[in-house]
């Protein structure tokens, strides 16, 4: 009978426990970043660089309300170019906090920006 409450119990919670972004997302998301030719660089929003090889780069970036801007400088020499990430809010910020935490989760996860998602990929080659 105890082993029963305590599923139900623990079944209870659950919702309320998985319905915040805040508490099952990281801060960072991968992105890839796709480039037909070496030698391109990348300026994130935290001032890291990266040189592109040929084919998917993957990079970690920190999730964010606000569009995320990305400076792409050419091999070829075509100069500098910025791009945006878009970002968009994910299901868990706009459906799982209807069922479990309300107003206070959209809002802890929109303070935290858990609550959204970056585009997840963008083809570096097209700006250059």
């Amino acid at each position: 009978m105890r082993f029963l409450v305590c599923m139900a119990a623990c079944t209870a919670l659950l919702p309320g426990l998985v319905g915040c972004a805040t508490i099952v997302k990281s801060d960072d998301q991968v992105v890839e970043i796709i480039s037909n030719q070496d030698g391109i660089r990348l300026s994130t929003q935290n001032y890291q660089d990266y040189e592109l090889q040929t084919g998917m780069n993957k990079l970690y970036l920190r999730r964010s309300v606000d569009d995320i801007p990305i400076f792409i400088r050419c091999s070829t020499g075509s100069g500098s170019h910025m791009a945006y990430l878009s970002t968009y809010p994910s299901g868990w910020y706009v459906f799982g906090n209807i069922f479990s935490w309300g107003i206070s989760g959209w809002l802890i996860d929109y303070i935290t920006e858990k609550g959204w998602n970056i585009q997840k990929s963008i083809v570096a080659s097209h700006y250059c």
